[in-house]
């Protein structure tokens, strides 16, 4: 009877992945037939199905999902299919999936929370650092706080910089067992502060350091929902309101978004599945008293109009705006092949998941995809179909010492719909227009750094882009006539007693303690020959000078991990390769020490000396300073000793 059991649901799932694969095929061609369109619109569209629908189809395709694709506030990508409620379900089986479909986002709520707090210093009408540097123990004069929790700062909270997390012991959880959400009895500050004899609510949990040392960043991050909780209660007490209130009313209220909720009480259940497609679970509640990490449901297209309402200022002043994005709203920024891009994923798990991520692009692209099962990472397939439309850059050298080329091509060449528009581009780093520079075909031969950007558009209108890449020329040499000396010099900063080091700490705010010049023979960054560093723990060494590159050639260099190091040469932060004309070169490196042997070693090579080995004292110097002489005093006035001042790369 077991065995029977194993291949019914074998079978059963080899139908359902039958069914939801034709959905698939199904709810895209009804997308592209809905109106009449040129075609490079076409070609978009068909380009971006056909991308959409190969990420989707990675191993299993999701039970059901939405994607919205703006331009400007204006749907130019919709596609949707799958089912709310599967069709193995006892009761209201087979409901579609829409792109009106709400869903609960899970921690894209976080994006909400934070457009909540930014209007809150937009009314406060603030200066937007002086808001988000406000602590805790000022916001909340009245509560008591674990030691050093009160200096977190609002900053520290949206950037998962608080320092919270790591206060926890392995397998306790951060809330007392009855801080659950979607409970309508949450209490939250019993839950942050109050908890229960013997498990402390986090804020009253002490913390081994200050958060704002060594800046006011906060230590490394430190994924916690609790962030937000407090970040909630934060936004209740400055705005002097309930918290999904006010968002209702400040947030999201423009056209469109009037359904979405922090209760779905009204919201007709969708059901939430895992990988093994087993019945679905429900994760409907009244999240009232507790969102603010999670616990907003929306649509896709509710989504992206809440996207395109933060676009075009219709909530934020445009500085306010252009901040969050870029700098304080929690959404990670990221490099891809049409430049920078920001993204807020969410997932939630219990029996099922539930997954949302919105992102916005350059070029007034907006985008949006939800989904009711685990089968994909919503994020990576918004990327990828983005990307798959895009003008594709290909150059025959990144890293260059004379020239390279750069060629661009059409990613709807495949699509076999003519024309496929025209592709126009720029090489100053400015956004492509319809009047740019028209791509004939020919390699574009740079002989200087520059950042080449292409758009394709169908007469005046951007269909696709823009796409970039950067090519980087040499660096050239210092002046003649520097007088220097062999080695290189170093500082040595201690770790102040209240600091959080984590990682490679801003050392402009701190004062070394010790200082001198290496020019021991052997590796030129040589931790092991600074006495003063021997068997310390949580310190950060700094070294500058000059390096000599003993040819124009591309130089590569190898360090440890970003987390405990920095490398700059002149005015370029180097990561891999670099280019280099023959003769001096500014050189700073910074390096954070934890404990036990260190980790320091500077490795080269070139194109013509293609072996890794360290960077030997030969190739440093550093300038000869001056010997200090002493002040002497002259009647009514002071003529102080001219020291030569350090030199250092900022």
């Amino acid at each position: 009877m077991s065995q029977l059991i194993v291949v019914w649901r074998v079978w059963r799932m080899l139908v359902v992945v039958v069914r939801l694969s034709g959905m698939l095929a199904l709810a895209g061609t009804m997308q592209l037939a809905q109106a009449q369109q040129t075609s490079p619109e076409i070609a978009f569209r068909l380009t971006t199905w056909n991308a959409l629908h190969t990420e989707l189809g990675r191993v299993a395709p999701p039970v059901g999902w939405a994607l919205v694709m703006t331009r400007n506030g204006q749907e130019i990508f919709v596609d949707q299919g799958g089912f709310s409620r599967a069709p193995w379900e006892s009761r209201d089986a087979s409901l579609p999936f829409t792109i009106d479909t709400q869903i609960f986002v899970a921690s894209v709520s976080k994006a909400i929370t934070n457009a909540a707090l930014m209007t809150v210093a937009q009314d406060r009408n603030t200066s937007l650092d002086v808001f988000l540097d406000m602590k805790l123990r000022e916001v909340f004069p009245e509560k008591s706080f674990g030691h050093f929790v009160g200096n977190i700062s609002l900053r520290n909270l949206i950037r998962m910089r608080s320092g919270l997390g790591p206060v926890l012991a392995a397998g306790q959880p951060a809330l007392p067992p009855s801080c659950t959400g979607g409970n309508p009895s949450f209490d939250l500050w019993n839950c942050l502060v109050t908890g229960s004899p013997g498990h402390p609510g986090i804020l009253a949990r002490d913390l081994p350091c200050d958060p704002q040392w060594p800046t006011r960043e906060g230590p490394p991050d430190y994924y916690l929902n609790e962030n937000y909780l407090v970040l909630r209660a934060v936004v209740e007490k400055l705005a002097g309101q309930d918290y999904c209130t006010y968002v209702k009313r400040r947030v999201l209220n423009q056209p469109g978004e009037a359904s979405i909720t922090c209760d779905s009480s009204a919201v007709p259940p969708v059901l939430y599945y895992g990988e093994d497609l087993s019945p679905g679970t429900d994760f409907s509640g009244d999240f009232r008293p507790s969102a603010g990490p999670v616990g907003w449901y929306a649509s896709t297209r509710e989504l992206a109009r809440f996207l395109n309402s933060l676009r075009n200022n219709s909530i934020l002043r445009d500085d306010i705006r252009q901040r969050m994005f870029t700098q304080e709203m929690f959404m990670l920024d990221l490099q891809g092949k049409g430049g920078t891009f920001w993204e807020k994923g969410g997932g939630w798990t219990v029996g099922g998941t539930a997954r949302a991520c919105i992102v916005r692009f350059s070029s007034g692209i907006d985008a949006a995809l939800v989904m009711n099962s685990a089968s994909r990472l919503p994020c990576a397939v918004i990327s990828r179909v983005y990307e798959a439309t895009l003008p594709v850059l290909t150059t025959s050298a990144k890293d260059f010492i004379t020239s390279t080329t750069v060629t661009i091509s059409s990613p709807f060449i495949e699509s076999n719909m003519l024309p496929l528009g025209d592709i126009r581009f720029t090489t100053d780093g400015t956004e492509p227009s319809a009047t740019s520079q028209l791509w004939g075909g020919a390699p574009i031969t740079l002989t200087q750094t520059a950042t080449i950007k292409a758009s394709i558009f169908d007469h005046q209108t951007l269909i696709s882009g823009p796409a970039e890449i950067t090519v980087n020329g040499p660096l050239m040499p210092a002046t003649e006539g520097l007088l220097l000396q062999p080695g290189v010099h170093w500082q040595i900063f201690d770790r102040p007693g209240s600091a959080c080091w984590n990682g490679l700490p801003d050392l402009s705010r701190l004062t070394a303690t010790h200082h001198g010049i290496d020019a021991t023979a052997g590796a030129a960054f040589n931790m092991s020959a600074l006495s003063v560093a021997k068997n310390q723990s949580f310190f950060a060494a700094e070294f500058d000078g000059y390096l000599y590159a003993p040819a124009d050639d591309i130089y590569t260099f190898g360090l440890p991990p970003e987390k405990r190091s920095r490398l700059v040469i002149d005015d370029r932060i180097v990561v891999g390769n670099i280019a280099l004309k023959k003769g001096l070169h500014l050189i700073n490196l910074q390096y954070f020490h934890e404990a036990g042997p260190s980790e320091l070693k500077l490795e080269w090579s070139r194109t013509g000396n293609p072996g890794m080995q360290e960077v030997p004292s030969t190739a440093v110097s550093t300038i000869l300073r001056r010997p200090e002489v002493p002040t002497r005093k002259v009647p009514n006035r002071v003529v102080p000793a001219k020291n030569h001042e350090r030199v250092q790369n900022q």
